[in-house]
Formats: structure tokens, sequence, C-alpha cells
């Protein structure tokens, strides 16, 4: 079994990785004796100190030559800026009138997002994270047929994301930029 995304794999990584959801789409290049591979956090798995990774199965021999049921074998890790092409994407899981709950993919730059803000009604509004790579927004008002602005922020740099909410999720959106 495989997953792909930005051309690399998915993994998840040791609490210390995973950094309780701040770490979700980080981008790592892990080296073993076989190969490089580039993969990029996705869950919460493995021990809980010293920077490992969970690897599907085509990962971890493409990486280390060895089967998943083979001896534990050393890779290096380097965090690595994630390969993404076209904007950002903004997905809603969960939402009705005075609650929205949204998740980002396709991040470029590092693939986390550290922060994320929001416009509604030309007031501004900071997002929680709610759970791993989801964030929530419940200003207190019915957002339903309100322009949503997003803004994220990796560092110091930012990119945009716009939604106009029917009161209820529907399709992906894409946003009009990304990070580098």
């Amino acid at each position: 079994y495989q997953r792909r995304v930005h051309g690399g794999e998915l993994v998840a990584g040791s609490p210390d990785v995973y950094k309780g959801g701040a770490g979700c789409g980080a981008c790592y290049k892990l080296c073993g004796p076989k190969a490089c591979k580039v993969v990029q956090i996705m869950d919460e798995g493995g021990p809980s100190k010293n920077m490992s990774f969970n690897a599907y199965v085509n990962a971890y021999i493409g990486v280390t030559g060895n089967g998943p049921w083979g001896p534990p074998t050393p890779v290096t890790a380097t965090a690595v800026k994630c390969s993404t092409k076209g904007p950002i994407w903004l997905r809603c899981l969960d939402g009705q009138g005075y609650y929205l709950r949204v998740v980002f993919t396709n991040v470029g730059g590092h693939g986390t997002i550290d922060k994320v803000g929001a416009s509604v009604n030309s007031k501004n509004y900071d997002l929680s994270r709610a759970a791993g790579a989801s964030w929530s927004l419940n200003p207190g008002i019915d957002m339903s047929g309100q322009k949503i602005d997003f803004v994220l922020h990796q560092g110091v740099a930012t990119s945009k994301v716009s939604l106009t909410f029917s009161g209820k999720c529907g399709a992906p959106v894409n946003g009009s930029g990304n990070f580098k």
C-alpha cells in the first residue's frame, strides 16, 4: 500500500516530529542504505522521541532495501521544503453557520502552517488548531453566505485563500497562491 503527495510518500512521525499536529504537512528527506526519498508527515506514530518515522511499506523498502519485518535500519532525516505545484487548497471538514473546521492542503514551503487568521464581514479572527492539521473558526456570528478570507502564516510569509461559506461544507476550494 502506498500513498503519494507532492511527489513524496506520506508517513507518520514520532511525537517530536508530529508536534501535536503542528508538524503535520512537514516534509523530510529520509536517506538509508538503498536510497533517499522525500516524505510528508500526515499522522503521529512511532516511539516517543528521537525523530522516528513510520513509513508505508513501499517507502520503507525504497529507503532501506529491507522488508518491514527485517531488522531496524538506521536512516538520516533532514527537514526539506515541500515540492508543490499550484495553489493551496482549502477543504471544509465540518461547519454550520456559526462554526467552521477546515484543512489546508498542497501547502508549499516547509509544508506546515504556523498560524491562520480569517476576515469575516471586515472583522479579523484567529483560528485555533482543532486536531492535527485542521483549524477551527468560531467567530460568534452566522457566517452563512459570507465570504471568508483566510490568511495562512509560515514564519513571516503569508498566503491567502477565500471561501464563500454556504452554511455547509462542499468541494475543495483553490487558493490564489502558495508558499515558496
